[in-house]
């Protein structure tokens, strides 16, 4: 039988957005369409979202990085 080469790759991050000078802009009316919004964006990086959730002033995001994206 041929040895057959692999390896796993999982890297995580857990990235936070602050709004500018941390205002208090997040809204709770306008947050679920912020997430969405990121959560698209990881989607079209062919990123898996973990969480994602926030604040008024700030966002956190908590996902799994592409061998692509994290390789540079």
């Amino acid at each position: 039988m041929p040895f057959m080469p692999q390896s796993l790759h999982i890297l995580s991050a857990h990235i936070i957005f602050s709004t500018k000078e941390r205002q208090p802009w997040l809204t709770p009316k306008i947050r679920d369409r912020v997430w969405a919004y990121q959560s698209r964006i990881l989607q079209n990086l062919q990123c898996n979202s973990i969480t994602i959730g926030g604040v008024a002033d700030h966002v956190h995001v908590l996902c799994n990085l592409t061998k692509k994206i994290s390789n540079g």
